[in-house]
Formats: structure tokens, sequence, C-alpha cells
């Protein structure tokens, strides 16, 4: 069905759009024109893709995931909020929180936490918590390239990693986390090994570290 519905979605909405799925929901996010949509896997088809059937239409330069549960979550820089999109029942509840403080250059990476929205501007290394408070990376000492975890089940901490080490940065507050990568470059954490892959290793890529893996690392 998954097939059928990623083939339908590549009919209906231009390469610009990204798409992204969480149960039984899939988000698709244009960000150059900042709509955001929300539909059923067995049922893309149902959605208009226009203004007129998208859940929010001003998150230019916006990203957006969907949690485990199939909850929405999207973000702008331009827009200065977040978005979340929540089944209950039959209908979908909408809330939006305001981002005080996010650049407006910030090149956003997103993720949940359970259902959790964490999200970490990459180039100004800073991350959005739940509570839409904002984190400056640098101020734990952190000042090299990181890359955020896949979408995954809830914790109180959400990880980053970078070439060398992962670090666990608590939602509600906290000192960070850190683990050096071993010598041959491999995460010795379960937790990670589920969160992220470079080709089951470090160091081979940041865009390849944002997938999950079905399968630990070995110990």
């Amino acid at each position: 069905m998954l097939l059928r519905c990623h083939w339908v979605l590549q009919r209906l909405c231009p390469k610009t759009r990204r798409v992204v799925q969480g149960g039984s929901r899939l988000a698709v996010m244009d960000a150059s024109g900042g709509q955001v949509w929300l539909s059923q896997v067995s049922s893309p088809s149902s959605t208009a893709y226009t203004d007129e059937g998208a859940v929010a239409t001003d998150m230019d330069q916006g990203v957006a995931t969907v949690s485990q549960k199939g909850t929405l979550f999207a973000i702008s820089p331009r827009a200065g909020r977040r978005i979340s999109v929540t089944r209950e029942g039959q209908l979908d509840r909408l809330k939006s929180t305001d981002i005080k403080g996010l650049s407006a250059n910030a090149e956003l990476m997103l993720t949940a936490v359970g259902e959790q929205p964490v999200a970490l501007d990459t180039r100004n290394r800073v991350l959005v918590l739940p509570d839409g408070s904002l984190r400056n990376l640098a101020d734990d000492g952190i000042s090299a390239s990181v890359t955020l975890q896949d979408v995954g089940p809830d914790s109180s901490s959400v990880l980053l990693a970078t070439d060398r080490e992962l670090i666990s940065v608590p939602l509600k507050g906290g000192a960070v986390t850190k683990i050096p990568a071993s010598s041959d470059g491999f995460f010795r954490n379960s937790r990670a090994s589920r969160l992220f892959i470079r080709d089951a290793r470090m160091g081979r890529g940041q865009n390849q570290a944002h997938m999950s893996v079905t399968a630990p690392i070995p110990a």
C-alpha cells in the first residue's frame, strides 16, 4: 500500500514537495510556497493539494515530520512558529506555538521524540525544544557540525551526533551527556543504533545520519 501511496503522490505533487510518513498519516511540505498538507496513507488522493486543502500556508522555508503515532509537526523560520496537528476522533486539532528568537536564516531539521517535537538549526547550532524555547549548543561546548536523531519513541532527551561523539540533550533542561565514538567509528549505544545510521558507522556524511536502522550495531 505504501508504494502505491507514494506513486499516487508523485502524480499529485510537484517534485519540489517533500513527503514524510508516520503511522497511518502522510505529511506533504512545500517549503518554497509554505503549504503543509496532511492525508491518510490509505487515501492520499482524497486530499486537495491546494491552498484551500492545506493545514497551513505560511510555513515558508520550513520542514515537517510526523510522529510514530501520526501527529504532524512543522516549523518555519520565516513564520516564526511551529504547528502540530493531532488526530482526535474524526477531527484534526491544530495548535500553533510562537518560536521567539529563531534566526530567519535558520537551516532546520525536525524530529519527534514520542509526541515531542524538536528542531535543530544546523547553521547556528540551536535546538528548538518542545516548549518552544531555544538552546544554544555553543553554551554546551558543541562547536562541531551536528545532526539530529530520526523520529523515535518517547524519551526525556533528544540525541545529536557529530563525527566524533553522541550527545544526549535533556528536553527539560540540564547538562548534556557526551559519549565518544569508539576507535572504529561505531556507536555502542542501543538507542543510537536505532536512531542514526552512517553506513552503520559514524563519519560517513551528515545527511546519512537522519535515517533509522532496524538492527542494533554490534557490541
